[in-house]
């Protein structure tokens, strides 16, 4: 799907990464790529070895850092739903 504003442009691709030798069913990824560098998440696992789940990488013209996400809370999923249940619209 692409998407647009008056300010950027992008698109969004769903795939199903699951090759056998992955230690988890399914590989969730979002990429965010800019002029500068890009920001990859990793949901459930991160290929480097690090355990657990949430892994957020920052890639730019300087360096590569590794941020631990875990004890982030993101409320998307379940605003998602109620707004699908409750027929509102979240800001």
């Amino acid at each position: 799907m692409s998407v647009r504003s008056l300010h950027a442009t992008g698109y969004i691709r769903i795939d199903w990464f699951t090759p056998e030798g992955l230690d988890t069913l399914g590989d969730g990824r979002t990429f965010i790529l800019g002029t500068e560098g890009y920001i990859e998440m990793r949901k459930y696992i991160d290929i480097a070895g690090r355990k657990g789940e949430n892994h957020l990488f920052l890639v730019n013209q300087k360096e590569t850092k590794y941020y631990d996400c875990t004890q982030l809370y993101i409320p998307y999923g379940e605003q998602l739903v109620s707004d699908v249940v409750n027929r509102t619209e979240q800001p």
